[in-house]
């Protein structure tokens, strides 16, 4: 769809174009032995005349025909073919050259009036690189440059000229003094057109138009593409194609109706020259390395540099010298044109058997710029007479391209997005076995930022969790139906620590370790909620005859190391510290004293009150390879509420019992002990503590129950 409006739009645009030119009769007559027959003419009728043919030219003459009987004593050298360069004609027995000046007239019969009304006409001179008078009826009104008959005297114009005037008369009498000691060609060689106001005004207006619209409309492609180059620095696709539309645009702007004129009336001329030549020298390489750039893999890179090399040096040669010099080498860029046309074909045509992606479109474009770039070299070198349309061509070429390259970065952005959607899917699969957590804290933004060595200190909550007789389970029953007991219980667990804000950092058969990053308060909710999950899980399981668990828990809180381990081929993510250590000894120690769940002092220390009378204390314990002490508490808070209620009770009974046990005072830290026992008979701490004081009376203060596991 983007497509077909874009080039409606330029059909409208070319049918425009067209219909300018159309304002000029094709058949109309010619000057003959310099008078123009225009008797038979309707000028609203069949439109504006070129003023081509013979016209008389007093050569190494400058006759301003602003006195009486001007041309009575002269006689003209010849009849000169108009317009065309005099350079190599055989003028007054002497070959002209490029350097001369000359006086060319021209007397045209005008249609019969009956009326004597006065006849409103106007005269267009398109753009000369040399200078000249032009007088209508002895009367001057134009001028460009400055005439004269040396180098000195001679300033060359430049630009298009458009003159309205009035005459009463049947004949009109035209007359031009033209000088040039710059361009490599001396004459007239645009063709002046005559026509009435209403024509000539429409097509001074509407060729300016096109103009405008188009330099404007290549302006904001190359804004455009630069603009795209900027914020993909990697793609030089859309720099070079940018280069050529500013390049283009800088031969607009100087040829055809000249708008650096319009734009600046007293502009100098070398600045019209330079930006000209500049463009018609570089706009050919530019075109090879942008098609290079397009077809990277099919396009020698060594024919495109000689190309930018060659046209670079004739860029600077404009630059750096005048007209006089750099209008010599026009002839050999047109060679250079057709041998970069030429080459270009051919790899288009390899492009087209290989089936390259967009080989085709682009083919049919270039097709269209060639052929208005030879239209231009015709008509330069004096072969046909249209007029300069390359930059129509080019306007054609740059608007299919631009669609084209709209269209790749399109695809490309879409590609992108696929690219994008894979990878934030295999992202968050990744996230099933390296933790969004765990990059968070490491400070990336995903997996692919991570690299080995990465890693960072910080106080966390551990949570360890084991199934309790794990080995003698699998003996017993087959892998597959244990892998899926597993992932059918790991499921619910993975739910109820991601709600509580913590994340499991390994799964070790049986075994699992969670990190809560931000409050003991969620290791310990989390913890409990397990437990109550596996009571439900424990029934689901008996009613399908299945495998029932029991679990340990151990939590602790400390300062420890996230970061990766491993090497080139294979990295994980782990934790270490003493911390992770203690959290492991505190699980094994849930199956010894008969507890779901335990925690150390240091994890009890940063809860608050409501979770703290769900604790009690266990016993103290020496931690390995350190002088102190480490105080153990079991968490109840998920029992049943009849069991919570009754620890309750007696916690002061229990916490008095366990002060005097401490402090040597046995046989009253039994009967308190023996009072909480009474409660819960079932209770294996309070049976633990009994068993002690029943040791200590008795002398045996060694036995293994006064501390199951010695050190921690």
């Amino acid at each position: 769809m983007l497509r077909l409006k874009g080039f409606s739009i330029l059909f409208i645009i070319l049918f425009v174009y067209s219909c300018n030119i159309g304002l000029v009769f094709k058949d109309s007559p010619k000057v003959e032995n310099g008078i123009l027959n225009l008797t038979f003419w309707d000028f609203e009728k069949k439109g504006a005349i070129n003023l081509e043919g013979n016209w008389e030219i007093y050569w190494k003459k400058l006759i301003r025909p602003n006195t009486i009987n001007s041309f009575a004593t002269e006689n003209p050298s010849e009849y000169f073919e108009f317009p065309s360069s005099w350079r190599g004609r055989l003028l007054d027995n002497e070959i002209a050259t490029k350097n001369g000046y000359a006086t060319f007239r021209v007397k045209i019969l005008l249609p019969d009036q009956n009326n004597k009304k006065r006849k409103k006409l106007a005269l267009r001179m398109k753009e000369q690189a040399t200078a000249y008078e032009l007088y209508v009826d002895n009367e001057l009104l134009a001028q460009k440059g400055k005439v004269g008959s040396s180098a000195k005297e001679s300033i060359p114009g430049y630009g298009t000229i458009t003159v309205f005037f009035e005459t009463e008369k049947e004949t009109l009498e035209i007359v031009l003094l033209v000088s040039n000691y710059h361009h490599r060609n001396g004459g007239i060689w645009s063709v002046p057109i005559l026509g009435i106001h209403e024509h000539i005004q429409q097509l001074k207006y509407e060729r300016n138009s096109i103009e405008f619209l188009l330099g404007g409309s290549i302006l904001i492609m190359t804004l455009y593409h630069f603009m795209l180059f900027l914020f993909r620095k990697n793609d030089f696709t859309s720099f070079y194609f940018a280069l050529f539309c500013l390049i283009t645009l800088m031969r607009i702007i100087s040829t055809g109706e000249i708008m650096l004129v319009q734009l600046i009336p007293n502009i100098h001329y070398e600045i019209i020259t330079k930006f000209e030549y500049f463009s018609f020298f570089i706009l050919a390489p530019l075109f090879f390395k942008f098609f290079q750039e397009l077809f990277p893999n099919q396009v020698s890179a060594r024919l495109v540099k000689i190309n930018l090399v060659i046209g670079g040096i004739l860029g600077m040669i404009v630059c750096f010298s005048n007209l006089r010099i750099y209008n010599y080498f026009v002839d050999f860029n047109y060679l250079m044109i057709i041998l970069t046309m030429i080459i270009v074909y051919y790899y288009q045509i390899i492009n087209i058997i290989k089936r390259v992606e967009d080989s085709v479109t682009i083919f049919l474009c270039t097709n269209v710029l060639i052929i208005f770039i030879l239209n231009d070299i015709l008509y330069n070198l004096k072969f046909i007479i249209t007029g300069e349309f390359m930059q129509i061509g080019v306007f054609i070429f740059l608007f299919a391209q631009s669609v084209i390259l709209s269209r790749r970065f399109s695809l490309a952005f879409r590609d992108i997005e696929k690219l994008s959607n894979n990878l934030s899917i295999i992202n968050n699969a990744y996230s099933n076995f390296v933790p969004k957590e765990f990059l968070k804290i490491l400070n990336k933004e995903s997996i692919i930022d991570v690299s080995l060595g990465n890693l960072v200190q910080k106080d966390v909550t551990i949570l360890f969790s084991g199934i309790r007789g794990f080995t003698s389970i699998a003996e017993k029953v087959d892998s597959v139906e244990i892998f899926s007991i597993l992932n059918k219980y790991y499921m619910g667990v993975t739910a109820i620590i991601q709600r509580n804000k913590g994340f499991i950092d390994k799964f070790i058969g049986d075994e699992i370790v969670v990190l809560f990053p931000e409050s003991a308060k969620d290791a310990l909710i989390a913890a409990g909620e397990i437990n109550q999950y596996l009571q439900e899980f424990n029934q689901s399981q008996t009613m399908l005859k299945k495998l029932n668990f029991k679990i340990g828990i151990g939590i602790h809180s400390g300062s420890v190391t996230l970061g990766t381990l491993g090497g080139k081929e294979r990295m994980d993510t782990t934790v270490i510290g003493n911390a992770v250590g203690i959290a492991k000894k505190i699980e094994t120690l849930t199956k010894s004293y008969s507890v779901p769940i335990i925690i150390s002092s240091e994890t009890y220390s940063l809860l608050v009150d409501d979770l703290k009378i769900n604790s009690r204390e266990i016993e103290h314990l020496r931690v390995g390879g350190n002088d102190g002490f480490i105080t153990i508490y079991e968490y109840f808070g998920s029992d049943d509420p009849i069991t919570i209620e009754k620890k309750k009770s007696v916690a002061s009974e229990y916490f008095r019992a366990l002060t005097l046990y401490r402090g040597g005072f046995i046989k009253k830290a039994k009967d308190l002990f023996s009072l909480c026992q009474s409660l819960l008979p079932n209770d294996p701490i309070y049976s633990m503590h009994m068993n002690r004081c029943n040791d200590s009376l008795l002398g045996n203060e060694g036995s293994d129950l006064s501390n199951p596991l010695g050190k921690l």
